[in-house]
């Protein structure tokens, strides 16, 4: 978390990447200590190399998130496209985080209050267009339907949208 004034945090969620085989159990070995049987760990869940790892604000990953990433509709997307959805669905989840919510509480007015957010705000120094704003729903129609099709319990909201007015 970063810091941003004499006792205040940002609360954001974090993605770390597995990397590729070659430094698996090389280089992370030193950096983080004790957990020498890491890459033995990741695998025993299915993680592979260049699957994200993301991180909420407590440092707690989610195993449904988890799933998600490792499923054959997120890796078949290409590199690209898969760090790109990353990012966006981050976004999101950190956006949700703030208002108290997780992702599978995510509301119809959830998502119209983060576009609004997104692309209309004042107060959002990153304000982004129409073409940017256009694949980040995508993203999260993505997991969503994954979700679904999954069928992930949502907890106050069965009927999330996952179609293009999403």
């Amino acid at each position: 978390m970063k810091p941003i004034k004499k006792g205040a945090l940002a609360v954001n969620r974090r993605v770390f990447w597995v990397p590729p085989d070659a430094v698996r159990g090389g280089v992370r070995a030193g950096v983080v200590e004790g957990w020498d049987n890491l890459p033995s760990l990741e695998d025993a869940v299915g993680e592979m190399a260049d699957d994200p790892v993301l991180l909420s604000p407590h440092h707690r990953v989610d195993p449904l998130l988890s799933l998600y990433c490792q499923s054959g509709t997120f890796r078949r997307y290409e590199e690209e496209t898969r760090r790109n959805y990353v990012t966006d669905i981050t976004l999101l989840l950190t956006f949700l985080w703030k208002r108290g919510r997780g992702w599978l509480e995510t509301t119809p007015s959830d998502l119209e209050d983060y576009e609004h957010w997104r692309r209309r705000t004042e107060g959002n120094p990153n304000r982004v267009g129409g073409s940017k704003w256009g694949r980040e729903p995508a993203a999260f129609a993505s997991l969503f339907r994954w979700a679904i099709r999954e069928e992930v319990a949502f907890t106050d909201s069965p009927s999330v949208p996952v179609g293009p007015d999403l």
